[in-house]
């Protein structure tokens, strides 16, 4: 039997052990062990997308795998519940299994850590073990949920030779990605190409990433991902930005993501609003963002509602309607979604240039009751407004306080005139030291 056999055996074995406590109930503690391989080369998703019934995906897994090997490298083959076999490798037709008592499984596989220079995992997904032998119990509705999607076999790479982050890093994670699409150019799967792209990315190297991208798209024109990174490429990276193609590739990424998942992609939605507010197209713009807010009702997500809010206004004050971008601010501060500040300013803008003096003095007050404990603005702006000298010395007071029980504040002020001037001047008119203390 060969050797890939042999450890294809392995894996439909453990994995059809694994089902019942790694999925259906018991929490998995593979996750633990792997921690201390995540701090060096992140996971290479040698993953595969689903070709036939049989999935005979397997075998060029460990023809890849050992492509990529090197003399005294160690693979793990691990199960999902974090039980897990050492095979020492040889060359390409010789492992070495490595017998390891349960109890011991932790301490050895972090000495296996220290004691070889590369170390491979490979996470089995415990789907191997119900091909081979679905359970009965289960068997229903692994058919319908389970066995039509795409079989992963997550694999992890350690080298102690690489400093995380390192330019060394990233051309070894490169270098292995791009193997990987070389060895076997059958089985492929979208991530690959979707880590490639981004380590060019990493790298500065703009046309190969979008090549990486179109490559993967061109294979797997379903993928949102792929195409919403593209189009944040055509965005972001571009100079100017490719905002047609942007507009476009986003588009497709979120109908891919509601095809896929039966929920919008938010990122790919607000970039094309982006898009078309720097196209100059402000309804465009303002309708997509609107159809954002539209979708949040039926799939809840706070950040994006809020960024939502936000840009929708700014749009609403380009044009002309202000009051529409008032409300937006203020529904924006309601949510509290993410830090009030951005809007507070935005109003207390507004009613400035409108000079609206009762509206400015009520968010100028919200303002510092809801954000002075931190923010250096709300109590400068605070200061300057107010007249009566009680409540002068009253703000003074309190911000002395704040600073007392976050020290930071204080120096966060005295870093910029626009914000010391108006303390200091408040302070010292009350006959109050501005210092710290």
């Amino acid at each position: 039997m060969k050797i890939s056999k042999k450890i294809i055996t392995l894996c439909l074995l453990l994995g059809s052990l694994s089902i019942c406590s790694s999925v259906f109930g018991v929490q998995s503690k593979f996750y633990e062990y792997i921690k201390s391989i995540s701090k060096h080369v992140k996971p290479l998703p040698l993953l595969y997308e689903r070709e036939n019934e049989k999935r005979a995906e397997y075998d060029n897994m460990m023809k890849i795998l050992f492509s990529l090997m090197s003399f005294d490298d160690v693979l793990i083959i691990m199960t999902p519940d974090g039980d897990y076999t050492p095979f020492l490798y040889f060359n390409r037709t010789k492992l070495v299994a490595q017998a390891i008592r349960h109890e011991s499984l932790q301490e050895r596989f972090n000495s296996l850590l220290n004691e070889y220079p590369r170390v491979w995992v490979v996470i089995v997904d415990p789907r191997s073990g119900w091909q081979a032998q679905p359970p009965k119990k289960y068997a229903s509705i692994l058919k319908k949920k389970y066995m039509s999607l795409p079989l992963p076999m997550p694999t992890y790479f350690a080298s102690r030779n690489i400093i995380p982050g390192s330019t060394n890093y990233w051309l070894v994670k490169a270098n292995l990605l791009k193997r990987t699409l070389d060895i076997n150019p059958k089985n492929r799967n979208p991530r690959l190409y979707l880590r490639l792209g981004q380590v060019y990315r990493r790298f500065g190297e703009l046309d190969k990433a979008v090549n990486a991208y179109r490559d993967g798209i061109k294979k797997f024109p379903g993928d949102p991902f792929l195409h919403r990174e593209l189009g944040e490429c055509y965005y972001w990276e571009y100079s100017p930005p490719l905002l047609e193609e942007s507009i476009k590739e986003n588009r497709l990424a979120n109908q891919s993501h509601i095809s896929k998942f039966g929920k919008p992609k938010y990122d790919a939605m607000f970039n094309i609003a982006m898009a078309y507010r720097d196209l100059g197209e402000m309804t465009k713009s303002a309708l997509q963002y609107n159809d954002i807010l539209r979708a949040v009702n039926e799939f809840p997500n706070n950040y994006f509602e809020s960024q939502t809010r936000r840009y929708l206004a700014n749009v609403y004050l380009e044009t002309g309607q202000t009051n529409k971008a008032i409300a937006q601010y203020n529904l924006d501060i309601k949510l509290a979604a993410q830090s009030p500040v951005y809007s507070y300013k935005k109003l207390i803008e507004i009613y400035s240039s409108q000079s609206l003096s009762n509206k400015y003095k009520e968010v100028v007050s919200d303002y510092y009751k809801s954000c002075g404990k931190n923010c250096p603005d709300a109590i400068a702006k605070y200061l300057t407004f107010i007249n009566d000298k009680s409540e002068v010395i009253k703000g003074v007071n309190t911000v002395k306080l704040w600073m007392k029980n976050n020290t930071n504040l204080y120096y966060k002020i005295k870093a910029n005139s626009d914000y010391w001037t108006p303390w200091t001047n408040a302070a010292i008119s009350c006959g109050i030291s501005p210092a710290e203390k």
